[in-house]
C-alpha cells in the first residue's frame, strides 16, 4: 500500500475518533484481513470513506455488506425479543457472532447468520 494512502487512513480514524482496535475490526470484517498495510490502496480508501460517512462503491472482489433490508429486520427481530430498550443486548450478539461492534461493518453473509439466529431466539420465546 502506498504510503500517502496509509497515513491517510490513520489520519481519518484520528479524525472520526475510530479506535486502533475498531479499525482493524473493520477492516477483517470488510476485507478478511488482519493487516492495513495489506490492503490496496483501492481498498484503505474504501474503508476511510466508510469512517467518514460516505459510502463510495465496494472494490468488486469482495462480497456485499449488509443491506438496509437486513439492518431493518435485525431491527424488528430485536425489538419482537424485547431488546429495543437496551440496545448493548443487540450489539453483544452481534459482536459475539461477527467479532464487529459495529452493524453497518458486517457482510451480508453475517448479517442472514444473524437474522437466522434471532429467528431461532423468537421461536423460544
Amino acid at each position: 500500500m502506498n504510503e500517502r494512502i496509509l497515513k491517510r487512513f490513520w489520519a481519518v480514524c484520528r479524525e472520526c475518533g475510530i479506535s486502533k482496535e475498531d479499525a482493524y475490526a473493520r477492516v477483517f470484517a470488510e476485507f478478511g484481513t488482519e493487516h492495513i498495510s495489506s490492503l490496496r490502496d483501492s481498498e484503505a480508501l474504501y474503508v476511510s470513506d466508510g469512517f467518514l460517512g460516505k459510502r463510495p462503491p465496494k472494490p468488486k472482489t469482495y462480497g456485499k455488506m449488509i443491506t438496509d433490508k437486513q439492518i431493518w429486520l435485525i431491527n424488528k427481530l430485536a425489538a419482537e425479543l424485547g431488546w429495543h430498550d437496551n440496545p448493548e443486548r443487540l450489539s453483544g450478539f452481534i459482536r459475539k457472532y461477527t467479532g464487529c461492534d459495529n452493524i453497518t461493518w458486517i457482510t451480508a453473509r453475517q448479517a442472514s447468520a444473524i437474522i437466522e439466529g434471532l429467528k431461532k431466539l423468537c421461536e423460544r420465546v
